[in-house]
């Protein structure tokens, strides 16, 4: 496992380990957790997590692409939704004096 990356699994082991909950408490949670940021994402509600960042949908609006192999073939790309995150302030601070 790549030791700069943080999954999900290395933050439940990381809580079990700080705090002696059982493991599968702590996925449940986690999963409850998430599956509600997913559910507000898709009924386009923002989520908002203090000092850690905010979650939104925002529609991108259709526009003309360019094939690379065919650069004269202009290729209609459709609107897409996309998720965006903007850090919070603690997040930003952290990052920034590391």
């Amino acid at each position: 496992m790549d030791p700069n990356k943080l999954t999900k699994k290395g933050i439940v082991k990381q809580i079990h380990t700080n705090s002696k909950i059982p493991m599968k408490n702590i996925h449940e949670v986690m999963e409850g957790i998430l599956s509600c940021m997913v559910a507000a994402l898709n009924c386009g509600k923002t989520v908002e997590l203090r000092n850690f960042g905010i979650f939104k949908t925002v529609q991108r609006l259709p526009r003309m692409g360019r094939n690379p192999k065919n650069p004269a073939v202009p290729i209609p790309i459709p609107a897409q939704n996309r998720i965006k995150f903007r850090p919070g302030k603690h997040i930003r601070r952290t990052a920034v004096s590391q």
